[in-house]
């Protein structure tokens, strides 16, 4: 009788933790948190841009902010946003980029993090503006369209 409680014991105690942590994975790190409000967009910015300008907009600024980490040469965390199919099959974490579905993509979440955050984007240098994570996440919604620069 004396194991039988024992093995109640250790199989509650092992519950909060390892359900806790298949939530983390189904639902991301930060399940328990209220959602951050959006930022407001200044008037004449993202949301003026035809969509031709979107994506070269939105191309020119994954160029400049994002491929010396996530590009040809390297590779972190396995992902690389110098192709929309390579942006979408993802890497380490699931995909940067799920087209439509901005709430989905992780290249939004990261960008939005607070700037101490070890998983916030990008890395090196100053953190995206409102108007540049406001350009990513308008980019997406729109299908995230590819229109690299000549």
């Amino acid at each position: 009788l004396a194991v039988g409680r024992w093995i109640i014991l250790l199989s509650v105690l092992l519950l909060v933790p390892v359900g806790h942590y298949g939530a983390v994975l189904v639902h991301g790190r930060d399940y328990l948190s209220w959602p951050v409000s959006k930022p407001t967009l200044p008037p004449g910015s993202a949301a003026t841009l035809s969509d031709a300008d979107l994506g070269l907009r939105a191309h020119a600024l994954l160029r400049q902010r994002c491929f010396e980490c996530h590009g040809t040469r390297k590779h972190k965390g396995g992902l690389r946003l110098d192709s929309l199919e390579a942006a979408m099959r993802g890497g380490e974490e699931g995909p940067a980029i799920v087209p439509f579905h901005a709430d989905l993509s992780l290249a939004i979440e990261r960008v939005a993090l607070p700037e101490d955050d070890e998983d916030a984007m990008p890395a090196k240098g100053d953190p995206l503006t409102a108007e540049e994570q406001e350009l990513l996440r308008r980019w997406i919604t729109q299908g995230a369209p590819w229109s690299a620069a000549p």
